[in-house]
Parts: structure tokens; sequence; C-alpha cells
């Protein structure tokens, strides 16, 4: 990943408007976990091409992460940077689904974003919306399963939760056998 990094650095002095050239720095940045530099790429990117759909997507998906990393530091400011991140990441997936609604894991994201936030019908509904793009994502059946379990809606819930162990996430009928005693 260093040597892509030098050889990008490289592109991006040659060619400094180039979008795609940050984009793919920024994926080089990402898996190095270097955050801060992912996301300014990513942001790079869209202030270069504002229909870069997957620099949305991947802003959105390296700002998840850093409000991983917030939630685990104390700081005086803390609670504000952090609602701020929450208002980018929300405006980065909301950016997606303009631009290409037909991406079902953004609107996965999207729903564990507000599951994470209380925002059960907001997250049920991107996650039915995801399961009708993409039948098979066993996660966002297991995902609005828990959450209609916690809302008390247990055959929604188990209904879900059996579909995701069909799909392959075994461990959902630990839960299933919880929650039918």
């Amino acid at each position: 990943h260093f040597a892509n990094l030098e050889y990008y650095n490289e592109l991006i002095k040659k060619n400094p408007t180039q979008a795609d050239l940050y984009y793919k720095r920024g994926l080089q940045y990402a898996s190095l976990q270097d955050v801060e530099n992912a996301i300014n790429d990513f942001s790079m990117t869209i202030s270069l091409d504002n229909n870069f759909t997957l620099a949305y997507y991947c802003r959105a998906t390296n700002r998840s992460k850093k409000l991983d990393y917030l939630g685990t530091t104390d700081s005086e400011n803390g609670p504000n940077i952090r609602k701020n991140e929450l208002l980018l990441l929300l405006r980065d997936y909301n950016r997606v689904i303009e631009l290409q609604a037909d991406f079902p894991f953004v609107w996965y994201n999207r729903a564990n974003f507000y599951a994470r936030n209380k925002e059960f019908s907001k997250a049920i509904s991107d996650y039915s919306e995801a399961i009708r793009l993409y039948p098979d994502l066993a996660e966002a059946y297991f995902n609005r399963g828990l959450i209609y379990v916690f809302i008390g809606e247990n055959e929604k819930g188990i209904t879900d939760l059996s579909k995701a162990g069909e799909l392959g996430l075994y461990q959902t009928y630990n839960f299933i056998k919880r929650f039918t005693k």
C-alpha cells in the first residue's frame, strides 16, 4: 500500500485535477486505516466530480469508522464533533441514494446508521429496501429481525431471523431459540 501511495502521489502531482487519482489514493489510505487522509482524498474526489458515487460511499464508510473511534475517546468537544460527523455521514448516504438508488449496500449502511440512532422505523424501511434490491442480503434480514423483536413485533422478527439463517447466518438460530421460549 505504501508503494501505491507513492505511485498515486506522483500521478497527482502531474494530474492534480483528475478525480479518480484521489479516489484511488483514498482507497489506499482506507486500506491502511488512515481514516482522515482517506476522507480528505474522497472529499477532493467529490470536489472535482460531484457525481462520483463511490467517493461519497467510501467517504461515508470512513466517516463511520471515525465515529467508532470518537465513541471510544473522551474529549471536551467530542459530542459536537460526533454530531457534526453524524450529519455529514447521513448527507453522504443520502447523496449516494440520490445518484444510485439501486445500490443495496448504501441502504443497508444507512439502515445501520438509523438503527444505532434508535430511529427504528427508518431503519426498518431502509433494510427493507436493501432486501428488495438484494434479496440474499442475510445481514439485512438479521438486523431488521432484531429490530422487530426489540420493538415487540416478534413474529416479523422471527421470520426475518429465520430467513437470515437460511441465507447462511446460522448464529441467528440461537436468537430464535431465545425469543421463542
